[in-house]
Parts: C-alpha cells; sequence; structure tokens
C-alpha cells in the first residue's frame, strides 16, 4: 500500500514538473515573439530566424520584382518619327543658285524695236555710224579665302551607370560593385552602425557614425536623414554584425526610405583597397 503511494506521488510529481517546463517554454517563446517584433527587434540569436534581404541587383527594372516607372504626362518623346511633322526638312545647299535652282533673270531683249522703215534716210545713216565698243571691266583678283579655326574637342561627361533603387518598405541588401558606384558619383550617404570607438580607428572615407545604440537610446539622431535626399547605405563590420540591419529598420520604422545595407561591410571595402580614413565621429546635422 505504502509503494502504490509512493509511485502516485512520483507520478503526480514528475506530471507538475511537465507541466510547469510546458508553461515556461510557451511564455519564454512569446516573449521572444514579441522582442522580435519590437522595433528595434531583440529577439534571442539561437531562436531568431535570418531574414533574407531583398537584394539591389535583383530589384533592377526589367527584373520583374519590381514595376518599372510610369512615363511622365505631358513629356516630350525622345526621338521623333521618320517622315511625321517632327521631322525637319533637309536645308537646301548654299550653291543651289550654281545648281539651277535660283530664279533666273529675265531675258534680254535681242532687238530693239525699229520705229522707221527699211530703206529710209534714217535708217542708212544708223547703218554707217559705228558701233561702239563697251569699256572692259577688269575685276580684281578674288583673294584666298581664310581657314577656319579648327574646332576645339570638348571631352563627353564621364556617365555613371548608377542602379535605381525602389522605395521598398523594408532593407535593401547591396553588394561592392554598386557600393563602389554610388561612392565615385557622391550619390549616397554612408553611415557607420559601429560604436563611435571602432569608426574612430577606420570608416569609409567621408562615412557619418550613427552607433546603433546610440540611435535607440536618442531617436532623434535619424532625423537628418529624413532631409537627405539620397539614398542611405549602412555599414558595419560584416559577417555575423546585424547592427546596419537593425539600424536600417529602425530608420523604415521612423519613415526613412531607401536605405540600402551593405552587408559584407568594412572588411570588404578595405580588402578592395578602397578609401579609408580615421578620426572623430562625424555626425549628420
Amino acid at each position: 500500500m505504502t509503494d502504490e503511494k509512493n509511485r502516485d506521488g512520483t507520478a503526480e510529481t514528475l506530471r507538475g514538473v511537465v507541466v510547469i517546463v510546458a508553461v515556461g517554454v510557451a511564455l519564454g517563446l512569446a516573449f521572444n515573439a514579441l522582442g522580435l517584433a519590437s522595433r528595434p527587434p531583440r529577439g534571442l540569436s539561437w531562436i531568431r530566424q535570418v531574414e533574407k534581404m531583398p537584394s539591389l541587383e535583383e530589384l533592377q527594372p526589367g527584373s520583374g520584382l519590381v514595376p518599372a516607372p510610369a512615363p511622365q504626362r505631358g513629356a516630350a518623346p525622345a526621338f521623333a518619327l521618320v517622315g511625321t511633322a517632327w521631322a525637319e526638312a533637309p536645308a537646301v545647299p548654299a550653291a543651289a543658285a550654281d545648281l539651277g535652282c535660283a530664279p533666273s533673270a529675265k531675258p534680254a531683249r535681242t532687238a530693239a524695236k525699229s520705229d522707221t522703215v527699211k530703206g529710209s534716210p534714217a535708217a542708212a545713216k544708223k547703218a554707217t555710224v559705228p558701233a561702239k565698243k563697251a569699256p572692259v571691266t577688269v575685276k580684281p583678283a578674288a583673294k584666298p579665302a581664310t581657314p577656319a579655326p579648327a574646332a576645339v574637342a570638348v571631352p563627353a561627361p564621364v556617365k555613371v551607370d548608377l542602379p535605381v533603387v525602389p522605395d521598398l518598405d523594408q532593407p535593401i541588401e547591396v553588394k561592392l560593385a554598386n557600393v563602389k558606384k554610388f561612392f565615385d558619383a557622391g550619390a549616397a550617404l554612408f553611415v557607420d552602425a559601429r560604436e563611435a570607438p571602432e569608426y574612430a580607428e577606420g570608416h569609409i572615407a567621408g562615412a557619418l557614425s550613427v552607433p546603433f545604440d546610440d540611435a535607440v537610446k536618442n531617436p532623434a539622431l535619424l532625423e537628418p536623414f529624413k532631409r537627405a535626399g539620397k539614398p542611405l547605405i549602412l555599414y558595419c563590420s560584416g559577417g555575423d554584425c546585424e547592427l546596419s540591419k537593425d539600424l536600417a529598420k529602425n530608420m523604415l520604422a521612423d519613415g526613412i526610405r531607401k536605405v540600402l545595407v551593405f552587408t559584407d561591410g568594412l572588411p570588404a571595402w578595405k580588402a578592395a583597397g578602397y578609401p579609408m580614413e580615421a578620426g572623430a565621429a562625424k555626425v549628420a546635422r
């Protein structure tokens, strides 16, 4: 009888332990899910799922992943069709008169109307008067034409083929080749999401310092980027570093758009030998 009571007590204890563990796991998962859904996300790394960002290289017009920009209403056509009113008439060559295209002069009178009758004294008098020779006019020789100065060749401006940055409500991954294009053209703002001491040791030339933790504590640091007028390229230490991606999510949640994440980060930039600098943090104003 005593053994049966001991067995029943042990079973009740085990059931209680299982219930407590199950409830604890359920509460932990629920708390972690709330953390991941927060801004910024604060989930556990061993539970948190790796989010795949869309790639800028895959989002270009013609890929089918983003709609092509609609043509502007009232814009003039880039090309005119041959045979329509847009085509210009060919110019008449300057030497058209020499080719017989100029209006001809009236023909000269070949004979004057005679006011006398043939055989009259007046006619005989006219016949005996010798005709006067017309004076010969010698035209001066034409001066040789002065050759026109040679035209100075003006080099054509270098066209930078920048990718189109779509306006999405999520971070967009960008690779090193396109990051360098934006850097050379000065067409993007670079943002370093690492801590200030790491930034001071070395960063992409011209990059601004916005540490992720500082942006969480002081959201006003993100206000200047709402007036940037350029795409933003965020980066950190590459590899498993999530600071740039988390900062991008904060910016998007704050209404900032066209946020790119350079996932390969500073190590890839430095390995390629691209411009670097060191020094105190530069903050957006």
